[in-house]
């Protein structure tokens, strides 16, 4: 048997945050019970938010330690279902150093969505994107001067004027 066509057997885990679908009518903890999880019981009070395939040499077992080369705990994925029921502020790592604390194995990313969902929700008006593009120039430099030109030149940058910031604040603060 080719090493493609290899399947290994693992005991995912489940995390619950506040942001999760409460209950048992969605994909994680239909998921969970499917696998057949250790102690796992669907509470419909609680929240269930992901169930994931982590790197803990426990859950993961030896064969799929040696397949990755896992030893030190760190697979080359992390495969996750989330069930969101809230929308949540994202945290991305804004220098070299920040980026290595929040996640020192960075893995590829992909989503798919296994229910009808809505991604990338809540950004700032346009307007006031565009009043941060006009107000700060390091962040304008991070667009093509062209696109830049283009996204300003939009008829929805002229309502600029009802963005408004109280003195000493700093505009870009949710």
């Amino acid at each position: 048997m080719s090493s493609a066509s290899t399947v290994f057997k693992s005991t995912p885990t489940i995390q619950e945050y506040d942001w999760g679908r409460v209950g048992g009518t969605n994909k994680v903890t239909q998921f969970a019970a499917a696998s057949v999880i250790p102690g796992f019981a669907i509470d419909d009070a609680r929240p269930y938010t992901e169930i994931r395939i982590s790197a803990n040499p426990s859950l993961i077992g030896q064969k799929m330690i040696d397949h990755f080369g896992a030893a030190d705990g760190n697979l080359p994925f992390l495969f996750k279902v989330l069930s969101i029921s809230k929308a949540q502020r994202t945290a991305a790592p804004t220098t070299a150093r920040h980026l290595q604390r929040y996640n020192p194995n960075r893995k590829p990313e992909m989503a798919f969505a296994l229910t009808p969902f809505l991604a990338l929700c809540g950004f700032r008006p346009l307007p006031e994107i565009a009043l941060h593009l006009q107000a700060t120039a390091e962040l304008a430099a991070l667009i093509p001067p062209q696109i830049l030109d283009k996204f300003l030149l939009l008829p929805v940058t002229n309502a600029s004027q009802n963005v408004t910031t109280s003195p000493g604040s700093d505009p870009m603060d949710p």
